[in-house]
């Protein structure tokens, strides 16, 4: 049985006079349920990430993530994953130098680092004797890092 769980995206108005009131909405989804676990803004574009079922079913999972203009435009998306390996993206955050995605590749800790015009900038894959799965915690660490990992305690 497919399971089609639509993902929905709200906006609200940043002004004091207009507080909350909705100025856009987005709902996607592919054949399987996608699942958006993070999201983003830099104040001028809107990021989400998450998973996206592959019509392969389980663990056919790919990690993506969105861009949006303000008007609730898509302007790109991307995916990534290794077939019949489950990829997660748990949390975002970002910075005038790109947008950092943190998550898990089959029980490694990812973190990925993306510019604005979505170009991959580089890729880490932390591997781990025991299931690594980054927290939805994307924040700067005393280091200087972007996110944590439950593993050891540390982060990267």
């Amino acid at each position: 049985m497919t399971r089609v769980l639509p993902l929905l995206m709200l906006a609200a108005s940043p002004s004091p006079a207009q507080e909350g009131e909705l100025l856009w909405r987005q709902q996607f989804g592919g054949p399987q349920s996608d699942e958006a676990y993070g999201v983003y803004t830099d104040g001028r574009s809107i990021y989400t990430g998450g998973i996206a079922y592959q019509p392969s079913g389980f663990p056919g999972v790919n990690g993506f993530l969105r861009k949006y203009d303000r008007q609730g435009r898509l302007l790109w998306e991307r995916q990534f994953g290794e077939s019949m390996r489950t990829t997660r993206v748990q949390a975002l955050a970002g910075d005038k130098s790109g947008i950092y995605v943190a998550g898990y590749a089959a029980g490694d800790a990812l973190l990925r680092k993306y510019s604005e015009d979505g170009q991959l900038l580089w890729s880490r894959t932390i591997a781990s004797s025991v299931s690594a799965v980054s927290r939805g915690s994307a924040r700067r660490c005393a280091c200087g890092c972007r996110t944590t990992w439950d593993t050891d305690g540390w982060c990267a």
